[in-house]
Formats: structure tokens, sequence, C-alpha cells
């Protein structure tokens, strides 16, 4: 997998001409990044990672109506439910700790490029777990409860 990461930079070059590419290749690369359950030893995480970020140039990312920054807002979106999907399992191995801070750190960073979709994402889902635990103190189950505690 380092092999096909290895050349990350060039491959997003060569994809830049084709953007009807860069929807599936940002999905799955944001995908594949945060899933520390995966077999992927951490520098094919950030050769991904690395990918990921050539996909999305600075100069395009603060233009108005772009179709960058919805694919942006997709992508961040494909990360964080792949994340909350994953970490539904938990696991408190050193292993994946490490792992859950290399996901953690590449889901940071990508928020930084674009602040106005990371407020408008933080605010969406910060009030839905709010719904989550305004419905888990009226009924608190043990299943209700691990749900909260890994979000």
């Amino acid at each position: 997998m380092s092999f096909f990461f290895g050349e990350g930079t060039t491959i997003a070059r060569i994809i830049t001409a084709y953007f009807h590419y860069h929807k599936k290749l940002a999905l799955s690369l944001g995908a594949l990044i945060m899933n520390y359950t995966s077999k992927l030893d951490k520098p094919s995480v950030l050769l991904a990672f690395n990918l990921l970020l050539c996909l999305f140039p600075k100069k395009q990312m603060h233009d108005k109506d772009n179709a960058v920054q919805a694919l942006f807002e997709n992508t961040l979106k494909k990360m964080y439910n792949e994340f909350a999907r994953v970490s539904k399992f938990g696991g408190g191995g050193y292993q994946v700790q490490d792992k859950l801070t290399i996901c953690s750190n590449c889901f940071v960073e990508m928020l930084s490029l674009h602040r106005k979709t990371a407020y408008k994402l933080g605010f969406l889902y910060i009030r839905q777990m709010c719904l989550h635990l305004r419905t888990i103190r009226a009924k608190p189950t043990a299943d209700a409860v691990k749900n909260v505690y890994s979000w």
C-alpha cells in the first residue's frame, strides 16, 4: 500500500486535470484515513493524507460557489462519519490509541484548511450530540450510553 501512496503528489497532479475523479478519490481517501481498524501502517495513512491534501489547493478553497469547496465539505463529512462508525467498536490498546491520534490529527488539519466549513460542520455535529444526550437522559440504556461515550 505504501508503494501506491508513495507517489501521491504525482498521482494527484495527474488526476487534477480530471475533476470527475476527484470526488471518488477524495471520499475513498477520507474513509481510508479515518478507519483506524484497518491494517494500514502509519506511513501509508500519512501518505494517503498527503494525497488528499493535494486534491484541495488553498487558492481554490476560498472562492465562493466553488465545486472544490463542496467536495471538501463532503470529504469532511465522510471522514467524520467513518470515524464515528468505526469508533463504536472501541478498543484501548497502544496501537489503537496511536492510530486514533493520527486520525484525529489528520481531521484537525483538514478542518484548518477552511475555517468556515469547519465551523458549520462543528456546529452541526455538536447540535447532533446534544440531541443524542437529551434522548439518553430520557431513557438511559447501556448501549445508548456507550454510543455517546464513543462519540
